[in-house]
């Protein structure tokens, strides 16, 4: 993957999209494409302890979240 094409996803919408989920239905998340891991990272934020698959092929995107 070429860095120009990566455009990660905005914290505003990350917390609109899980504003609305039930986080005592969830057991786990898959994210795939996920760049840094953004969901999966705000999802953590609210469930501590949480359970999460990050999956990236972009070699140069793995880890860059930490």
């Amino acid at each position: 993957m070429n860095l120009l094409e990566f455009y990660p996803t905005p914290p505003k919408l990350i917390s609109k999209m899980l504003s609305g989920l039930d986080f005592k239905q969830i057991r786990a998340v898959l994210e795939p494409s996920a760049g840094k891991g953004g969901l999966c990272h705000a999802y953590d934020d609210i469930v501590r302890d949480s359970k999460y698959y990050i999956v990236e092929s972009g070699q140069l995107l793995l880890g860059a979240g930490t």
